[in-house]
């Protein structure tokens, strides 16, 4: 597997932590357990805390006798509709990846950056909510 599939190990290592997978947890109208960690936006009418995640960047350091390190960035959005459980979130999110990884694949995760932001999302009736967000750039090697 390469960096350019990163967000399929960020989100096995993400739902290993059971702390971090109660938080995500959902059950749908038929009764099956999914995880809201989503591909780059979120679906209307998603409920509950989730985390959005988006590959950003993908390099290739080469050297002459080919690839030399692959690293890329990725961007987590870490969504509440209370601050400080997204702080809380959040920090168990960087607690998780900021190490050295021998599986799924051989990498090290460093947290980069970080900010915060609002956003209105409308939940299944079309009611629009205030939502808090973490945003947490991490940079893999």
């Amino acid at each position: 597997m390469s960096k350019l599939s990163i967000t399929d190990a960020i989100r096995t290592i993400l739902l290993d932590n059971e702390d971090i997978a109660n938080r995500l947890r959902h059950t749908d109208n038929n009764g099956d357990i999914t995880y809201n960690f989503l591909p780059l936006y979120a679906p209307d009418g998603t409920t509950g805390d989730f985390i959005l995640f988006k590959r950003d960047k993908f390099d290739l350091e080469r050297s002459k006798m080919g690839i030399a390190q692959e690293k890329c960035e990725i961007i987590l959005n870490v969504v509440c509709s209370d601050y400080e459980d997204g702080q809380q979130l959040a920090e168990l999110v960087y607690q998780a990846l900021e190490h050295h990884f021998t599986s799924p694949l051989d990498m090290t995760v460093e947290l980069s950056d970080s900010s915060e932001d609002v956003a209105t999302i409308k939940d299944t009736s079309g009611t629009a909510a205030v939502r808090y967000v973490q945003i947490l750039y991490f940079t893999i090697k």
